[in-house]
């Protein structure tokens, strides 16, 4: 003992429970270090036999103090305002003390004289027996778990600080006021379950937590809370390897992370034992500070979008990678664009829950992480997932080397080969195991007519070994211990840890915590989410891009967001036009693992926007009643470049027409590129004409000389656009070329055959196709392809109307290109058909293309100087663009403006 061992106070509340009084006296009598003094507070028993019992045992130093009944928590705090010693422990009438409890205490306040709440663990008895150890004390944890039983001495100066119940004071000491809080990790306590005491005793303390909850000033303080879980309990702790990445973090609107290492130790021998003593959920651990640094600074929601893929994927390894292809940031990578030249490893991100029945790991590289990755990929082989993070300038090492700068493993294709052979071999196995057990049973079942022959192969020697070998792939190889395992590194729970079940407890409990995100940006009545369904560079595409850098430069302070939802492909050819000119950019599929409506109103809720533009995404439009039910209310524009319903054109229903069909109500206004589209809205839709307002599509180019062939004296280079390349259309353009060589043998046009589709080759198989191969060449339109091929070319001809014939015009108009096409096809207003520089009459027929390049040919310089006239209102993006703007903006901020 102590040689001046402290004052204890001990308080003992009682309600109608006198039952037990005289043994929970006796256990204070009985203390090998007596407390200061012992004071019974009496909250407004009615009980007779209780009422009695209160005068029989509060004698000899028992204080006793009557109140009117307050509850647990008010008969504490009434005993607590008497006088007395320097620490305090509270009990019920239901709790004994160990003999030597306050001893114990004594000890600990001896050896840390500095700590002020001291928690015990407790032996239950009656209803419910056996120890009950405490959680180890995390002050985050406190705030949303009461405590099941009391066991605590607690420095006086932590209740004259803020009295309240058992949960609160800890609170306040805790949190409010930085007292010092440990576990005493012995038990110090019995505590008695009896009657409905358990049943009551869950109820109060959840009516407590909601309570405290709802009206505590710690729970009101959202960036007070987010630096406590941040300190006690993040979701993300970071090893780094020098303080820049650490300082670029610190801006990131996402603040449940800790670096927890930024001098590169968990690249070294350490490895993630650097994160013992951080109980958090994931671990990331950083390969290149400076991309990541990078990445960082230009994209403010990174951890975020990181922290959601984490928390809605089931994924124990996650790789973060650069690439030099354009790419959307928080992409997700999957089979070849994973393994490809031009992706670079930059972090990892592991979660610890799978290392949990191995504290180590097998050392077979020189670096402790590589063998880490190895070891996640053996036991989950199948929860891995690559995100893009960032892009990164091509360089002559994209074609050598996949790695960072130190040898480190990454997917690569021969491990995706060896899962693959691996996968392979397992399905080969289970239609052996099908084949074997299925027809055999099903054949003897039919010749012996007995109803157990099933039952009698699928327990035979043959099927065990069967069911044995299906086994073999699906669970993970035992684990060894250390000494069998060879070499090993230590991993980011040590065995010493594990061993002691109140930390493992604790990592346990860490790893199900879920993050805490930041909260919604302030409101802004002007910001805009832009929702798009794809970012492939066709002409839709190009014309959705064009349009969110006009938006974007018609009003830089204006907030721009954009969704992409990938329903319509992967490609991200348009990221690097789009990403400079907008807020944040976000991709659905990385958000969640099963992306709903929900996720788009909740997204729009987090970027606090006033405007929602849906370009044409079917799952932006099912997000409208979502939308529609956050508590303010948003300006919803649906933005369309064309109708196909099955009603006037027997094809699919395109995400606009199903919207006027399902959520007309719902819609703000339609912003669509032609006037036959606003017609169709309004006559088969039922469209208000209030709602329709014709927004003419941005096109937008450099100026550029057109290649005149009068000047050069060699003949004119044409493309020839075809959406698909089929035998009629290759029989068109031999029939054209036979007639012009019949009409002109000696000179003639070259002709640039364009198509979209990328599974053909480039040979042409036409009959005779010599003066094919001499004529016509081949390309496919891809976004450099297509902008060279304009800028080079002497005109542009649209045999078959593509389903984006108007946006073709247009770009080829906005550089001065002549367009022969027909006026019937989509996108093609009077005023458009009247910039043409030829009109089909009938595209079916090679004598009109005939006709269309005599005339180009006859009158060189009349078709430039028509589309370098049809050029200037082709170009005129700023009107449609103040347009927009206005439907985007509530008619409230218009009048101020």
């Amino acid at each position: 003992m102590p040689a001046s061992p402290p004052c204890f106070s001990v308080v003992v509340s009682c309600f109608d429970q006198g039952t037990f009084l005289a043994a929970c006296l006796r256990s204070l009598r009985a203390q090998t270090l007596k407390p200061l003094e012992v004071l019974v507070v009496d909250d407004g028993s009615t009980d007779a036999f209780t009422l009695r019992a209160l005068e029989e045992q509060c004698v000899d130093g028992v204080r006793l103090l009557r109140q009117e009944h307050r509850g647990l928590a008010g008969a504490r705090d009434a005993g607590l305002l008497a006088p007395g010693g320097e620490w305090v422990v509270t009990l019920s009438t239901l709790d004994l003390l160990p003999p030597d409890a306050l001893e114990r205490y004594a000890h600990a306040i001896d050896g840390a004289p500095d700590v002020d709440v001291w928690l015990a663990d407790a032996e239950f008895l009656g209803l419910e027996m056996g120890p009950r150890r405490r959680p180890r004390f995390n002050p985050w944890r406190l705030l949303w778990e009461p405590p099941e039983h009391d066991g605590a001495a607690v420095r006086r100066a932590v209740f004259e600080a803020g009295l309240g119940g058992a949960w609160e004071p800890l609170i306040r000491a805790c949190v409010a006021h930085g007292f010092t809080v440990r576990d005493l990790e012995a038990t110090a306590l019995c505590h008695r379950v009896w009657g409905h005491d358990r049943h009551d005793a869950r109820r109060a303390r959840a009516a407590l937590a909601e309570t405290l909850q709802r009206e505590h000033p710690v729970f009101q303080d959202a960036e007070a809370l987010t630096r406590l879980k941040r300190q006690h309990a993040p979701y993300l702790g970071v090893a780094t390897r020098t303080q820049d990445l650490a300082h670029a973090l610190e801006d990131q609107r996402f603040q449940d992370f800790r670096v927890v290492d930024d001098a590169g130790r968990a690249l070294g021998e350490e490895g993630l034992s650097v994160f013992h003593d951080v109980p958090c959920a994931r671990v990331l651990v950083s390969l290149d500070d400076a991309a990541l640094a990078r990445a960082a600074r230009e994209d403010g929601f990174l951890l975020e979008k990181l922290a959601r893929t984490l928390h809605h994927h089931p994924a124990a390894l996650v790789w973060l990678v650069t690439t030099s292809d354009p790419a959307w940031p928080g992409a997700r990578l999957t089979g070849d664009a994973a393994l490809a030249r031009s992706v670079r490893c930059v972090g990892v991100c592991v979660s610890p829950q799978v290392l949990a029945s191995a504290p180590t790991l097998p050392r077979h590289a020189d670096q402790p992480l590589a063998d880490l990755v190895r070891h996640v990929e053996r036991l989950a082989p199948r929860a891995t997932l690559t995100r893009v993070v960032g892009t990164h300038a091509p360089t002559p090492d994209d074609d050598v080397d996949l790695l960072p700068s130190e040898p480190f493993p990454r997917p690569t294709a021969t491990t995706s080969a060896a899962a693959a052979s691996s996968n392979a071999e397992r399905q080969a196995h289970l239609l052996l195991g099908m084949r074997l057990l299925g027809k055999s049973a099903a054949r003897l079942t039919q010749a012996t007519l007995s109803p157990d022959i099933h039952s009698r192969l699928r327990h035979s020697r043959l099927g065990d070994a069967l069911r044995e070998r299906l086994a073999e792939g699906t669970r993970p190889a035992p684990l060894r211990s250390p000494s069998e395992q060879g070499p090993s590194w230590p991993g980011p729970l040590s065995e010493e840890e594990l061993e002691e079940p109140r930390a493992e407890e604790l990592r346990r409990w860490a790893f199900q915590q879920p993050p805490r995100f930041a909260p919604a940006l302030p409101p802004e009545a002007d910001a805009v989410l832009v929702i798009l369904p794809s970012l492939a560079s066709d002409p839709v595409g190009r014309s959705r891009a064009r349009l969110v850098r006009a938006l974007a430069r018609t009003e830089p302070r204006r907030r721009l967001h954009v969704l992409v939802t990938r329903e319509e492909g992967e490609g991200d050819a348009l990221a690097p036009e789009l990403l400079p000119h907008v807020a944040s950019a976000w991709c659905l599929p990385s958000l969640t693992a099963h992306p709903t409506p929900d996720d788009v109103a909740r997204l729009a809720s987090l970027l606090g926007v006033g405007a929602v533009l849906i370009a044409d995404s079917r799952i932006g439009y099912d997000a409208i009643p979502a939308l529609r039910k956050l508590p303010r209310r948003l300006r919803l524009v649906a933005q369309s470049h064309g109708l196909q319903d099955p009603r006037t054109r027997g094809g699919p229903v395109s995400p606009c027409a199903h919207a006027a069909g399902h959520f007309n109500n719902l819609l703000d206004a339609y912003a669509v590129t032609t006037r036959l589209t606003a017609e169709q809205l309004a006559r088969d839709f039922y469209v208000s004409e209030s709602k329709l307002h014709v927004v003419p599509p941005v096109v937008e180019a450099p100026r550029v000389g057109i290649r005149r062939a009068a000047a050069s004296g060699s003949a004119p280079r044409l493309l020839w656009y075809t959406p698909t390349v089929d035998d009629g259309a290759l029989a068109l353009l031999q029939e054209l070329l036979r007639l012009w060589h019949h009409r002109h043998p000696d000179e003639g046009p070259r002709f640039t055959l364009v198509t979209p589709e990328e599974e053909r080759s480039g040979v042409l198989p036409a009959p005779g196709s010599k003066r094919m191969v001499e004529r016509v060449s081949w390309r496919t339109e891809s976004p450099e392809a297509w902008a060279s091929l304009l800028r080079d070319t002497d005109g542009l001809v649209l045999p078959t109307p593509p389903p984006e014939q108007g946006l073709l015009v247009l770009e080829a108009l906005a550089r001065g290109v002549p367009v022969i096409a027909s006026s019937q096809g989509p996108g093609m207003s009077p005023e458009l058909t009247a910039r043409l520089a030829w009109v089909l009459e009938n595209p079916a027929r090679a004598v009109d293309y005939v006709r269309a390049l005599e005339y180009l040919m006859d009158v060189r310089e009349t078709p430039r100087v028509e589309a370098e006239g049809a050029r200037a209102p082709s170009t005129e993006w700023a009107p449609a663009t103040r347009q927009l703007l206005d439907l985007l903006t509530p008619t409230t901020l218009q009048s101020m403006r």
